[in-house]
């Protein structure tokens, strides 16, 4: 009777499999990324098999593929930071906020040069008070943490909601716009 691995097991294993001391042949050909005593490294030969084993399912086309497979549970990759691979990037602003709570200028960067493996568009919320009378009022903020300072304004002229500098109508309207409403 035989015992067979269920496939998720042997595929698991395999993609993470240290290659260091396999010799794939001298032909320089590049094979693709692999595990090479724990960081993911091109590694160069004939064929992904050698020794009576395939090797195949260790060798990856990239490097992230590579490094998603051998740290599946990682943020910031050290070996993505470790290669040394230089990659140009455009200076296009398109926002992600990475897995590390940072905002990056786009995924390129965030993935070539800072080694971040997960983000979402746009950028990372950034808690803080959003009230903008509130004395301790956060500009930055984009997300309310409940810390403002209540209904604490900060004006120097009493009744200038708006802090243009005069009583106006447009500090009347203000006031009307959240008159009734219970407070928090």
């Amino acid at each position: 009777m035989c015992f067979a691995w269920p496939a998720a097991v042997f595929a698991q294993s395999w993609s993470c499999q240290n290659v260091a001391n396999v010799d794939f042949g001298d032909c320089g050909m590049p094979l693709g990324f692999a595990n090479v005593n724990g960081q993911c490294a091109l590694v160069h030969g004939c064929m992904s098999y050698a020794g009576g084993i395939d090797y195949a399912a260790a060798i990856h086309g990239t490097l992230i593929e590579c490094v998603r497979a051998c740290e599946p549970d990682a943020c910031v990759s050290d070996a993505m930071l470790a290669t040394g691979i230089i990659v140009e990037c455009e200076a296009v602003l398109d926002p992600v906020c990475g897995c590390d709570g940072v905002t990056y200028d786009n995924a390129c960067m965030a993935e070539w040069w800072f080694g971040v493996l997960d983000w979402e568009a746009g950028p990372c919320p950034v808690p803080g008070c959003t009230y903008s009378m509130s004395a301790n009022y956060n500009p930055a903020a984009t997300v309310d943490d409940g810390s403002c300072d209540g209904m604490c304004f900060n004006v120097s002229c009493l009744g200038d909601l708006n802090e243009d500098g005069a009583r106006s109508t447009a500090d009347l309207v203000l006031f009307l716009s959240v008159f009734g409403e219970a407070c928090e």
